[in-house]
């Protein structure tokens, strides 16, 4: 089997599987073992391994570890966008949101003429975390936007992901406008398109840190 076959075939387990856990934990070891078995492998292709297996310790959520490879992943392909985006996701994660956005100012500069939906989506979540409603919001819209002006043939899983990222965003959003007395209408549309409901519950959005 080629290496992009073997690719190909331990990234569907990062989407897919009726036990996650158990799907990550299979995937790691494949992208392990693909790392080690193939002696002719690009810069590309270990950066595409590297931010694979820190996306699996990601939503493993082990963090450290998932920094780690996503900073591997980066160091043999600077231009790789879906790295900076992981990071940028455990960043939203852990509260550093600052931080976050810093990272997706550099996926912007990485990826200057098509940028992911994703991008936005999280900057739209650390935004709303710092108060930045209005700055959220734009950013939420600009991910939909992105969404809606793909033709639905060429959008992946991450699109999807984003787009149901912001429109969680956006309902989060109008509640803490709610609560200043704010009032935004922000509808939630119907935009799984066939994602299995255990995928979508994985998009976990970040709150805002309370001061203790």
């Amino acid at each position: 089997m080629s290496i992009e076959a073997k690719l190909r075939e331990a990234e569907q387990k990062l989407i897919s599987g009726d036990n996650i856990e158990a799907s990550l934990n299979r995937a790691l070891i494949e992208f392990k073992e693909i790392l080690g078995g193939f002696s002719i492998l690009t810069p590309k292709d270990k950066g595409r391994i590297h931010n694979n297996i820190g996306f699996a310790f990601y939503q493993l959520r082990n963090f450290d570890e998932a920094l780690v490879e996503l900073e591997l992943a980066l160091g043999f392909n600077p231009k790789l966008v879906g790295a900076y985006i992981n990071k940028a996701a455990i960043y939203n994660g852990v509260g550093q949101f600052q931080e976050a956005l810093d990272v997706l100012e550099l996926a912007k500069k990485a990826h200057l003429k098509k940028r992911p939906p994703l991008i936005y989506a999280h900057a739209g979540d650390a935004m709303r975390c710092l108060g930045r409603y209005e700055e959220a919001a734009d950013n939420y819209k600009i991910a939909l936007g992105l969404f809606d002006k793909k033709p639905q043939v060429y959008r992946g899983v991450s699109d999807y992901f984003a787009a149901i990222r912001a429109q969680k965003g956006l309902a989060l959003l109008g509640v803490a406008l709610a609560e200043i007395g704010i009032k935004k209408d922000y509808a939630l549309k119907a935009i799984r398109y066939g994602i299995p409901q255990q995928q979508i519950g994985r998009i976990r959005l970040p709150v805002p840190v309370l001061a203790s």
